[in-house]
């Protein structure tokens, strides 16, 4: 009885512990499965609920222009009209919107000579812009802001000698067409006026064929 008995019992705490060992593989096995349904739910749950940051969207801007200008100068009280061309580098970037930006540019009409006058002529702009699609592809734009201009004028003939640095203010309009979602071709009209009396640069009109690209 007592060997029937002990062999009763080894078979039944081997099967009680056959079916807790078979039990915790199931529990563990079902349990990963779970925890890795889980993870990446809460990781596609996070990845919805992220809101975009503001500088993902801000694009930079550069762009090369071919630039005409007429200048009214006024020099030894005479009024007179002077032609130049030159060319212009601009930087720009997105003023956290597709729609606004902010840009900087430089331009050097380089040496223009009128007989025994010798004009050089730089600026240095600083804008605000807003720009829209007209109709896909084009583009159209209007900004406004500063300008700072230094004009050298020589004439030997006429004894003139003029080094004027006059701030301006300035607007700008222009249209654009996309060639491609970061290249685009465009034409600007710009004028701009003196903010101070005491200067040959009075005023200016200006336009300018442009290429730009967008990074």
């Amino acid at each position: 009885m007592t060997i029937q008995m002990t062999k009763i019992l080894s078979v039944m705490m081997a099967l009680f512990f056959s079916t807790i060992v078979c039990a915790a593989s199931e529990y563990e096995e079902v349990g990963y499965e779970d925890l890795v349904r889980q993870i990446s739910s809460k990781k596609r749950t996070i990845e919805d609920r992220r809101q975009p940051h503001p500088f993902d969207q801000v694009m930079i801007h550069t762009g090369f222009s071919y630039v005409n200008s007429f200048t009214v100068m006024d020099i030894r009280d005479h009024e007179s009209q002077k032609y130049q061309n030159g060319i212009e580098l601009s930087l720009g970037v997105d003023l956290f919107s597709e729609n606004w930006y902010a840009e900087t540019s430089f331009r050097n009409f380089g040496l223009t000579n009128y007989g025994t006058q010798e004009i050089l002529l730089k600026e240095l702009d600083l804008k605000v812009g807003y720009k829209d699609h007209l109709q896909k592809p084009f583009v159209f734009k209007i900004d406004g802001g500063l300008a700072n201009r230094y004009l050298k004028i020589n004439d030997s003939e006429r004894d003139v000698s003029i080094n004027d640095t006059t701030p301006m203010l300035l607007g700008t309009v222009g249209i654009a067409a996309e060639l491609s979602p970061i290249i685009s071709l465009g034409l600007n009209f710009s004028g701009k006026s003196a903010m101070i009396s005491r200067t040959a640069d009075k005023s200016a009109f200006d336009f300018s064929f442009c290429f730009n690209a967008s990074l």
